[in-house]
């Protein structure tokens, strides 16, 4: 009678051990699991979109358009000059991105996203990324009757 009572013991002792193992297995898969970027609408993004998009590019020796001209181009599929306007365009805001955030080792910026989407279907027409991805994030996004602009500046965690 003693050594059944032991073995009901060690059983329910090991059964406590293998559920206090689960719950830490669980514990330790959601503190490590990756968070999602948390965006923040900042000023900073918001001016410097503004600023990129009233930007005039060339379209030929004597064609200017400004990029937010070029986006609308871009998605009714016209041409700048006899250049596709989308490649123009992608040219252009690649320029402008890579002049304007420096994403060295020691800088705050870490990486950033500009997509330009059509607002109906949701098709992109310009998709450009830089450097990494970061739990942090400055973003805005600006919408036109039948385009999204959406850029995202991604810091140092």
């Amino acid at each position: 009678m003693k050594n059944k009572k032991a073995q009901e013991e060690m059983v329910g002792f090991a059964l406590i051990i293998i559920l206090i193992a689960v719950i830490f297995v669980a514990f330790l898969g959601f503190s490590l699991r990756e968070r999602q970027t948390e965006k923040i609408e900042s000023k900073e993004v918001i001016k410097f979109m503004a600023a990129v998009l009233g930007v005039s590019v060339k379209c030929g020796d004597y064609d200017l358009k400004s990029i937010e001209d070029l986006i609308s181009e871009c998605n009714k599929g016209k041409y700048c000059s006899g250049r596709d306007s989308c490649k123009v365009l992608e040219a252009s805001l690649q320029e402008i991105l890579n002049s304007s955030w420096n994403l060295q080792e020691q800088s705050p910026v870490k990486g950033y996203s500009l997509n330009i989407t059509k607002v109906q279907d949701k098709t992109p027409l310009v998709e450009i990324s830089a450097g990494n991805v970061t739990r942090q994030a400055k973003w805005t996004y600006q919408d036109y009757a039948k385009e999204r602009v959406e850029f995202v500046l991604y810091y140092k965690p």
